[in-house]
């Protein structure tokens, strides 16, 4: 397979990757767990250190970078780092939008121990209230 070939397969396998992600994080009925959204990252770093391999491997040919053949690429590289900024924000948010839940899911266990530990809790009295 030639170089252009390959490069254009990995870019559009992280194209797809992307798309595919940020209909997931953009569903916000979806609930996306901590260890999801790490998979996520995991996929991205995959596919992006993959591209770069690819990269790396033809970018001692300077000209050949330069062949019309590599010009749809370019394009698609462009597309690719700005979705990935929105991508990168969209995770951001999602890992702050968890971090407050889990805070606020860790606030209600302590208060419910609070009133399992109470001397007071209701049904804990032995006093007559009827």
């Amino acid at each position: 397979m030639s170089a252009p070939k390959r490069l254009e397969q990995r870019l559009n396998h992280l194209e797809s990757l992307q798309e595919r992600q940020m209909l997931i994080l953009g569903n916000g009925a979806a609930i996306l767990e901590k260890n999801r959204i790490k998979e996520i990252a995991f996929e991205r770093n995959q596919a992006f250190e993959n591209l770069r391999n690819e990269l790396s491997a033809i970018s001692g040919k300077v000209k050949a970078l330069r062949h019309p053949a590599f010009e749809g690429c370019r394009h698609q590289v462009a597309r690719i780092l700005e979705r990935d900024k929105i991508l990168t924000q969209m995770i951001k948010d999602r890992r702050d939008e968890l971090s407050i839940k889990m805070t606020t899911i860790q606030k209600g266990r302590r208060t419910l121990r609070g009133y399992q530990g109470s001397p007071n809790r209701p049904g804990t009295s032995m006093e007559y209230t009827g």
